[in-house]
């Protein structure tokens, strides 16, 4: 039915968050979101003796930046390939978006150091953290695979994105942490531990990586394609709609020659029976997982 409402024969594993309802993606997109930069914010300040101020001021980043990133849907699958700026990569759309990235990397990193520390370090971190996510977000891009494509290649590509700017945030957050607690000396500035300035720098690098991680690895991953595909499967999956482990059982669909693959996209090979599968009540107990199949 899934594939008769768009009225098309492909069946693009990305578009599946179409059949989940728009208020149900923005909540989930802005509770996880704000509870999980809550928790962070929570940890940081509280290795000033401030939990309390850490968790209002992570609710808030978390909310105001789950908002738009929640109302984003149909997102292509994306490749991380760095490279140099092309004429066509400087147009206004692609520049708003990766400006829009480095601000909110720029302003949750400055501030957070701005009030830890002081207002000129806060100035000098936001801008090399908003220069680094800025950087990522350019450089995932909806790309052709160098491998054949296919559903599960694209689907890997994607995953991988989301990976490598995990990576980069963690590195780029060990550099800051590292930094600020063993050049700089947090102890000064009201750090609850008493160590030597080789731990302070150790305690900075990992609570920075961690920090950095999370911070840039659930921007990149809320603004993904397999973002999508994890909360439709289980959507659908709890509305009974689809199996949990959906693109294992759309590739034994295609393996049994029910499916066929035409690069990452799945179609019916007879599209007789994806039209008899799309008829309201045609769900029958012959072939449940079937009109699942079409549904998803």
């Amino acid at each position: 039915m899934h594939l008769q409402t768009l009225g098309t024969r492909d069946l693009a594993w990305w578009q599946l968050t179409r059949a989940v309802p728009r208020p149900v993606s923005q909540a989930v997109r802005v509770t996880v979101g704000t509870l999980g930069c809550g928790l962070l914010g929570w940890v940081m300040f509280g290795l000033f003796g401030r939990p309390y101020l850490g968790a209002a001021f992570g609710l808030g980043v978390g909310f105001f930046a789950a908002l738009p990133l929640g109302r984003l849907r149909d997102k292509r699958p994306r490749r991380f390939v760095p490279r140099i700026l092309r004429r066509a990569d400087l147009a206004p759309e692609f520049l708003v978006r990766d400006i829009g990235f480095g601000v909110v990397g720029a302003l949750v990193g400055g501030l957070i150091v701005g009030l830890l520390f002081s207002p000129g370090y806060g100035v000098l971190i936001g801008l090399f953290f908003g220069l680094v996510f800025g950087l990522v977000r350019r450089f995932t891009e909806p790309t052709e695979t160098r491998e054949p494509a296919s559903p599960s290649n694209v689907l890997r590509g994607d995953r991988s994105t989301v990976l490598y700017g995990t990576a980069l945030g963690a590195t780029a957050g060990a550099l800051v942490g590292g930094f600020m607690g063993g050049v700089v000396g947090a102890e000064q500035y009201g750090l609850i531990y008493r160590l030597s300035p080789a731990l302070e720098g150790l305690l900075g690098a990992s609570v920075g990586l961690l920090l950095g991680a999370a911070g840039l690895g659930m921007m990149v991953y809320a603004t993904s394609a397999w973002a999508q595909l994890v909360l439709a499967r289980i959507w659908l999956a709890w509305r009974g709609r689809t199996p949990l482990r959906l693109m294992t059982f759309l590739e034994d669909a295609h393996k049994l020659g029910v499916l066929r693959q035409v690069g990452p996209l799945y179609q019916f090979r007879h599209g007789l029976l994806q039209d008899r599968l799309g008829r309201p009540g045609s769900g029958s107990v012959e072939a449940p997982e079937a009109e699942a199949a079409v549904r998803g």
